[in-house]
């Protein structure tokens, strides 16, 4: 049998309100072997671990391919509990008090439907801004996550945009995803196979 342990290790980052971001990394463990996953500026939440991409903006696709590359998925916001964690978090490493856009793998489809385009999941829980989605120019098939500022209270929003204006972005990774074999010659992690 295999065991799964993450580590917080040190700290990687200190963002200008002099929070500490901990590095963390994810270990499975399996027999007398040990195999390494990302080490990362991490925030865990329940089951899920994020990586706050606040260093470079980037466009929907190339945000998916750089979570993608860190075996990673963009954002998807499923629950209002899950936002909820997020916006504090968040306005804890960016600054409250300016306006910022974040990236997550919302798309509209066809009908005007919206899925999360790393599930494949419609989305059920939403938080549109006033007016919003409202396809402004008829390019608007992206969701991002919008700060406002509001004079104390920024305003943080669900808005549609296009899918190409560089914006930070989140990515994700659901440690309830890890389905490792029992045996050593076989240990499987999502979108990654390790070998020996």
């Amino acid at each position: 049998m295999c065991k799964i342990n993450l580590y917080i290790l040190a700290i990687a980052l200190t963002v200008s309100h002099g929070e500490d971001i901990p590095q963390s990394e994810i270990e499975l463990e399996c027999g007398n072997r040990t195999i390494h996953g990302p080490k990362l500026p991490l925030v865990k939440n329940g089951d899920t671990l994020y990586y706050y991409g606040f260093l470079l903006q980037a466009s929907t696709s190339m945000a998916q391919a750089y979570c993608h590359r860190l075996n990673m998925k963009l954002l998807s916001i499923e629950t209002k509990e899950e936002e909820d964690f997020l916006r504090k978090s968040v306005l804890i490493h960016l600054d409250g008090d300016t306006d910022f856009i974040i990236r997550t793998s919302g798309k509209r489809l066809i009908g005007h439907r919206w899925t999360w385009e790393e599930t494949g999941k419609q989305i059920q829980y939403t938080n549109w801004g006033e007016s919003e989605p409202n396809n402004l120019g008829g390019h608007e098939d992206c969701l991002v996550l919008l700060n406002k500022r509001n004079g104390v209270n920024p305003k943080w929003h669900w808005n549609d945009d296009n899918c190409h204006t560089p914006y930070y972005f989140i990515c994700e990774y659901s440690l309830a995803e890890i389905q490792p074999r029992t045996s050593e010659d076989d240990i499987v992690w999502p979108q990654a196979r390790v070998a020996k």
